[in-house]
């Protein structure tokens, strides 16, 4: 068993297409930050620090991957025990410091307390997390309609996503050439009841999906279905465009958020845990 660098993002995602396309929306992660990289590569979006793209192979057959975009937490696919050994001590040998992992709630817990021995250092569980996957969505009774915000909504997409961050809204700003670009390209979507009450945002695509997130209702509120509704539209919009299924990520603590998603048709496909490493 071996660890094996790829330079290119496009290179690494061919050699694992087998690996993670039939586990497509349980990897969603990797997968968009891959096609994300592979459009880099052709010019179209630029990133700052070198990815680290790596493969596990026994053999000449790949068991595993790992990706990270510095300075996030690594990502990895399930892995056995022997692999997640392998990794470790390979990544041990790099002189950059590894800050957390990203992975399946068994293979995160084994990376970590493997990292632990190579660093020396002692992992903390930051959050445990439920990936959903939605093919077929199942509309709620909730007033109000669906709105793809526009430029005029930018200043509202700002504040609300520094309240659901805890940016303070200069901070939020830093960010406005992000945000400008994502409401450009119709990714945003709000609940209006008759005027903005919810809010949700596409994530990275998939090769067949996308993911959801950015999922956002004020306090004032809240408890009237207007998130489940905001989460319905933006999952059917990509249904109705041709997407195989949409993917989301929640705090798996929290029971009230489940719920929310398994009431418009989301089904859970994994728990992933984050560790903080450093």
């Amino acid at each position: 068993m071996d660890v094996r660098s790829f330079c290119r993002a496009s290179d690494l995602f061919e050699v694992a297409t087998g690996l993670l396309l039939p586990r497509e929306a349980e990897y969603y992660l990797m997968c968009g930050i891959l096609l994300q990289l592979r459009e880099s590569e052709q010019g179209a979006v630029r990133h700052g620090a070198t990815p680290l793209l790596l493969g596990i192979f026994d053999g000449e057959r790949l068991i595993a991957a790992a990706v990270q975009l510095p300075p996030r937490h690594v990502v990895l696919t399930h892995m056995s025990e022997d692999a997640v050994a392998v990794l470790a001590e390979h990544l041990s040998r790099r002189p950059q410091s590894l800050p957390g992992v990203c992975a399946p709630l068994e293979t995160a817990h084994r990376f970590a307390q493997a990292w632990s021995r190579h660093a020396g250092t002692e992992p903390i569980l930051e959050a445990t997390t439920r990936v959903y996957k939605a093919s077929k969505v199942t509309t709620p009774p909730t007033p109000g309609c669906s709105e793809v915000a526009g430029p005029e909504r930018l200043d509202l997409v700002l504040a609300w996503m520094s309240a659901m961050t805890g940016m303070s809204e200069a901070e939020a700003r830093e960010h406005v050439a992000l945000v400008q670009q994502q409401v450009d390209a119709g990714r945003i979507m709000l609940w209006n009841a008759p005027h903005p009450v919810s809010m949700a945002t596409l994530t990275r695509a998939t090769p067949n999906g996308i993911g959801i997130g950015g999922v956002y209702t004020p306090p004032e509120y809240r408890r009237h279905g207007y998130a489940s509704a905001v989460v319905a539209a933006i999952t059917q919009r990509q249904l109705d465009v041709g997407r195989s299924f949409c993917a989301l990520c929640s705090d798996a603590s929290e029971p009230g958020l489940d719920r929310l998603y398994r009431r418009v048709g989301y089904r859970a496909v994994c728990d992933y845990a984050l560790y903080s490493l450093s």
